[in-house]
């Protein structure tokens, strides 16, 4: 074969395979970065990468550990705004709904909005919802590292809200 030589084309895996690959290249991915954070594995005696692994086990969401009311805090051009993310879990599915609060109005808080396409990766979470007038909001969440200078904790997560061309930081914080 020389350089000009056509490559061979090889199938694409089913979709079915790439669904079942997904948990693990999400963990090799979580791995390979507590790795090259020199938490893991290189120069290690036993117990300590055992514990390195479980230390990157431990990071990554999964449907059971999202379950739960979380507080969320975004910082908008207009001003500070907030609510609440619902999730359940039943197995290795996750449903949930946002509820955005509006401070001033009957009630306090816009009608619930239901959470669709959530997809895990490793630390890391993403879901869209439709907020009305606003349309269709995509989230981005993460459980921060011990590299990123944030408080590790499986009760607060970071991340983001895409409007539009902007995104926003989140804040997020468990509350039941």
């Amino acid at each position: 074969m020389t350089l000009f030589d056509p490559m061979p084309i090889r199938p694409m895996p089913s979709a079915r395979l790439a669904r079942r690959l997904l948990p693990v290249l999400a963990a090799a991915a979580t791995l390979a970065a507590c790795a090259s954070s020199g938490h893991a594995g290189v120069g290690m005696a036993g117990g300590e990468a055992s514990a390195a692994a479980a230390m990157a086990a431990d990071t990554l969401l999964t449907p059971a550990r999202l379950a739960g009311t979380w507080r969320y805090a975004l910082d908008t051009p207009g001003g500070g705004s907030g609510g609440y993310y619902v999730f359940r879990a039943s197995g290795d599915s996750l449903t949930g709904e946002v509820r955005r609060a509006l401070p001033g109005e009957p009630g306090g808080e816009a009608p619930p909005r239901a959470v669709r396409e959530i997809r895990f990766a490793g630390a890391g979470v993403t879901f869209v919802y439709d907020a009305g007038s606003y349309g269709a909001l995509a989230v981005s969440l993460r459980r921060p590292s011990a590299r990123s200078g944030a408080a590790a904790s499986p009760d607060s997560l970071t991340g983001r809200l895409f409007v539009g061309d902007s995104d926003l930081p989140l804040t997020v914080v468990r509350v039941r």
